[in-house]
């Protein structure tokens, strides 16, 4: 569930710090590395330090446990460039630039911009209030999170033939 008031706190802090700027040595190796992307228009390699304009609940959604946490506290997420442009993820290619000084630079970037995000929370108690408030009224009164797994026990051993077959 998606919190306007954090989301631009981040974007805030990401505008403050900026997107990775590539070396020469980086956009050549991009430039080999796009075209095994196959895609029909590829981004251009410069939309990596582009910072986008921010809008509230605009989030690509993928599978993450974060999306259970945002029920139970207020929550933003980032995305930084670690990858060539256009690049999916669990790709050889998203590995193979993740592991650069492309991916590099990315992670120092999301790193700035959540120190930056942390200490303005802590120097800012109102709008920690704010998100707290905006969380709130996302989930409306009385709400009350319920795991899908209801009150039993997390099925930790699923692997237990409990039925006697053979598990072959």
């Amino acid at each position: 569930m998606p919190n306007d008031v954090l989301g631009r706190v981040i974007d805030s802090a990401l505008r403050r710090v900026g997107g990775p700027e590539w070396s020469a040595e980086e956009l050549a190796f991009t430039a080999k590395l796009q075209p095994t992307l196959q895609l029909k228009n590829p981004p251009a390699l410069s939309t990596a330090k582009e910072i986008r304009r921010y809008q509230f609940n605009s989030q690509k959604y993928s599978s993450t446990d974060s999306g259970d946490v945002s029920w139970v506290t207020p929550l933003a997420t980032l995305g930084v460039a670690t990858w060539v442009p256009g690049t999916s993820a669990h790709s050889w290619q998203a590995t193979a630039a993740g592991g650069t000084t492309i991916g590099v630079k990315g992670m120092i970037v999301a790193a700035k911009t959540l120190s930056l995000v942390v200490a303005q929370l802590y120097s800012n108690p109102e709008q920690i209030a704010a998100a707290k408030a905006d969380f709130d009224k996302s989930r409306g009164a009385g709400f009350v999170y319920k795991t899908l797994i209801g009150d039993r026990p997390p099925p930790l051993d699923y692997r237990n033939n409990s039925s006697g077959a053979d598990a072959g």
